[in-house]
């Protein structure tokens, strides 16, 4: 058998001249205990004493468990205590009581007095009505407040009620009746469905959380994380048995190496493999630094002298897709256009797309007809297409044809477009044959979601569809009823395609916004989508929109990074209100 110890939330330390980081200390308790905590809540009656569930356990101090594994929190377990009554107890300690105790009564006590009214002399065979209600509500919210936190049902307790001398609580149907009820709970009966539910990443996994991540939140591989914070500098989490913890790239190259490292404007982003960081700096030139181990960074400057040779200056819209080519847009002295790197036979050789469609391919004749560049660069590595919005809002790709050679063209979806009068904003979200974006209306300027869809049987042949106008058409969902898009244009896909989520909040001018939402679309067919959106307070997301898979998204938000799962939705359980509205 398993056997399971506590003994309250202790750390065994073989050195206390230095003690180990909070994550790595030895725990010898494999998991901690706390009371319920309730608020009182008025009415009261003689037959019902309310209360409202106190979300109050703080996430424990984690460790090294005893079996051997790290933990941001250690797994607890809230039970109703019997630690006896106050001298003042039913309506009248309503001013006095004070937690554990509520009403003036321990928990099982006044659980096992819920619903029933005066004189009270036999409690066993009760109306368990009330009770199954406060235990399924309970069950819930310990389940909505807490990752780690369970319920520890009540099986048998002695009760402290004066005038009742009676046998003691028992859960057992025939006596106090939530025998079915507690098999019902831990059998799913009253699971809620699934829904995209919020999470404050660094509160629940990370162990030493330092810097807010500010903008270019990135995933390299399925043990780091790295983004900009407000200052400039580059960190990120490093996953080590079972726990995130901090790492700073700028940090480990200043300490280590003692180098000076560019501070950060924008756009990081990593190589496929893993082995590097790029980055966009404040002098709008690249700078990076080679990943060498989880707290190793060596920082260097990425063709900076070439690119001053170019005349090259504020580049923007970095993307790194594969292992032998870098892409970005920067000001030439034809303006801005779509440049890059390639590592052809040992080393870094400069790109410039358009002189090589024109000199290769006679596509078009001059640099001059090439339309500029404003940004949403995106690499489709199944078709070897660079896609990039030209300044007049329409959309325009290079085809990869090997060695430093690439080729302009007009996308034909273009005339879709200046039909239905829309100019793309903000980047795009690629998958298989369909790009979404955000569509300006040049009408009114409303934001919302568009798709043009590549006829693969057919060169040259697209069509379109809106997905906001798709909910409207076939579930009735109004425009002016969905959110719309913020004008940066922030928008994702999943690995599936089946989910189309983009960012939205108030146009007040702050960054710290208070009432955003990441708003989504089901794909339901290839031309029908449904609308929803996604209340994330209080870590309102702000920017790095991404799917890391179809059940999970991140985004950096005001208070840390965002993290969504597709779960059941404990918090909005229709348990939970069945108990607070008394419709049990």
């Amino acid at each position: 058998g398993l056997v399971l110890c506590n003994v309250g939330l202790r750390y065994f330390d073989p050195n206390t001249s230095r003690i180990e980081p909070a994550w790595n200390r030895q725990i010898i308790s494999d998991y901690q205990m706390a009371h319920i905590t309730y608020d009182m809540v008025l009415p009261c009656t003689d037959t019902l004493q309310p209360v409202r569930f106190v979300p109050d356990v703080p996430f424990f101090m984690g460790g090294l468990h005893p079996l051997g594994w790290n933990c941001m929190s250690i797994p607890f377990v809230q039970f109703f205590d019997n630690d006896g009554i106050w001298a003042t107890y039913g309506c009248d300690a309503y001013t006095t009581s004070a937690p554990p105790q509520v009403w003036g009564w321990d928990l099982i006590s006044w659980f096992a007095l819920q619903g029933v009214p005066p004189p009270r002399t036999n409690l066993v065979s009760s109306d368990p009505t009330v009770r199954n209600a406060i235990l399924k509500y309970t069950y819930y919210q310990i389940k909505c407040h807490h990752p780690k936190g369970h319920i520890h049902m009540p099986g048998i307790q002695g009760l402290v009620i004066t005038g009742y001398s009676g046998q003691p609580y028992r859960a057992v149907t025939g006596q106090f009746g939530q025998q079915q009820t507690i098999k019902d709970l831990w059998n799913g009966v009253y699971a809620n469905d699934f829904a995209w539910v919020p999470h404050n990443f660094e509160k629940e996994f990370v162990s030493n959380p330092s810097f807010n991540a500010y903008k270019s939140l990135i995933f390299v591989g399925n043990d780091k994380i790295y983004f900009i914070t407000e200052e400039g500098f580059i960190y990120g989490y490093y996953f080590y048995n079972n726990v995130w913890l901090s790492v700073s790239p700028t940090g480990g190259a200043t300490g280590t190496y003692g180098q000076t490292c560019q501070a950060a404007k924008s756009d990081l982003v990593a190589s496929p493999d893993g082995s590097r960081l790029l980055y966009i700096g404040t002098d709008g030139f690249i700078h990076g630094f080679e990943i060498r181990a989880p707290w190793d960074y060596y920082y260097f400057d990425f063709m900076k002298s070439d690119m001053e040779d170019m005349g090259v200056r504020n580049v923007q819209n970095l993307v790194f897709p594969l292992g032998d080519r870098v892409y970005y847009i920067a000001d030439t002295p034809f303006g801005f256009n779509v440049l890059g790197y390639e590592f052809v036979v040992g080393r870094w050789s400069r790109s410039f797309l358009a002189h090589e469609s024109v000199t290769t391919f006679s596509a078009p004749s001059s640099i001059a007809d090439i339309v500029k560049a404003a940004g949403a660069l995106t690499f489709d590595i199944s078709k070897e297409r660079l896609y990039y919005r030209g300044i007049d809002g329409h959309l325009y790709y290079y085809e990869y044809y090997g060695m430093l050679r690439h080729k302009y063209v007009v996308c034909a979806g273009n005339s879709l477009l200046s039909d239905q009068h829309i100019t793309i904003q903000g980047n795009l979200a690629i998958h298989e044959n369909r790009i979404y974006y955000v569509g300006k209306w040049a009408g009114d300027g409303t934001l919302y979601v568009h798709c043009l869809i590549e006829d693969l049987g057919r060169s040259g042949v697209w069509s379109t569809v809106s997905p906001s106008y798709s909910a409207e058409y076939f579930e009735g969902q109004l425009v002016s009823t969905q959110l719309q898009s913020m004008s940066s244009g922030e928008i994702a896909v999943s690995l599936d395609g089946n989910t189309i989520a983009y960012l939205y909040y108030p146009m007040d001018g702050a960054r710290r916004r208070t009432n955003n939402h990441i708003c989504y679309f089901n794909k339901i067919s290839d031309y029908q989508y449904r609308y929803n959106a996604i209340d994330t307070p209080p870590e309102y997301p702000l920017n790095s929109l991404q799917f890391t898979a179809n059940d999970k998204m991140f985004a950096n938000g005001s208070t840390g990074i965002v993290e969504v799962i597709f779960q059941e939705d404990y918090c909005n359980n229709p348990v939970i209100n069945q108990y607070i509205n008394q419709t049990y």
